[in-house]
């Protein structure tokens, strides 16, 4: 929990206030076998249950030295990465929509949607899957479930060109965003920002 103190768009105060995030997942997965334990892993996010998963299953397989077969690592990749775009457009969506820019979100979830299609294609569940399993994945993928992934990364470019053509010319965005938090280098350096972010 964040109590903020807001002047117009300006944070003037924050005080994080912890402890109210504790769901009991550690303590639930102590008695459960390990297979039990992927669905209760998953729900700890549920914009990154297939990374939640595979972080599981991955020091499973590293404690029992289990060798994942290569097709299931490239399924697990595949499902990661559009476990990954869809987390990205739930962010960029429900930001835009904080920022005043209600569109964005309706495009965003219109992807968003045909990636849970394709998880519910390939699980049977939209959200939560238990796709990755301890030593793979659960099954192998279905007919046309490779021709639908390669339709949709065809089809995603030209959706994130939309996606820039709707902020980047947005004026509520372009008000709220232009010069907010312009920090220089040193002192990015000094809080230990690296990467991409410095």
């Amino acid at each position: 929990r964040l109590v903020v103190n807001l002047e117009g768009e300006v944070v003037r105060d924050l005080k994080p206030i912890i402890g109210y995030v504790h769901t009991g997942i550690e303590k639930t997965a102590e008695d459960k076998s390990y297979w039990k334990v992927v669905p209760v892993i998953e729900r700890m996010d549920y914009l990154a249950y297939y990374f939640n998963a595979m972080a599981y299953c991955g020091a499973v397989e590293t404690l029992v030295e289990v060798e994942v077969p290569k097709r299931a690592q490239y399924l697990r990749v595949m499902h990661l990465e559009l476990n990954r775009i869809m987390s990205h457009l739930v962010w960029l969506g429900t930001s835009a929509l904080d920022l005043g820019a209600i569109s964005m979100f309706w495009y965003c979830f219109r992807e968003r949607e045909t990636i849970l299609d394709l998880f519910e294609m390939s699980s049977g569940q939209r959200m939560h899957t238990r796709y990755i399993q301890v030593g793979g994945v659960i099954e192998d993928i279905p007919v046309g479930f490779a021709e639908r992934v390669r339709a949709f990364c065809e089809l995603m470019p030209d959706r994130v060109d939309q996606y820039k053509d709707l902020l980047a010319k947005n004026e509520i965005v372009l008000q709220r965003l232009r010069n907010v938090g312009p920090l220089g280098q040193d002192e990015l350096l000094a809080l230990g920002v690296t990467g991409p972010l410095l």
